[in-house]
């Protein structure tokens, strides 16, 4: 088994060796919760940027 803590590097290690993979990490709440305008303020490019990416590894992990 392996744990990652959003290592894309350690998920496909898992793959490669036919290993069940735990994931824990907190990078899903940037994804998956609702922020009030004032915690992103002026970063919202920013915070759109860090959204694709942890959406993007998401969808990279399942499709492999």
């Amino acid at each position: 088994m392996v744990i990652s803590d959003f290592e894309s590097w350690t998920y496909l290690f898992a793959k490669a060796h036919n290993l069940p993979i735990i994931s824990v990490d907190n990078m899903q709440v940037i994804n998956r919760c609702s922020h009030e305008d004032d915690i992103i303020g002026n970063n919202r490019a920013d915070f759109e940027l860090a959204r694709a990416f942890v959406k993007a590894s998401c969808l990279f992990a399942i499709i492999i």
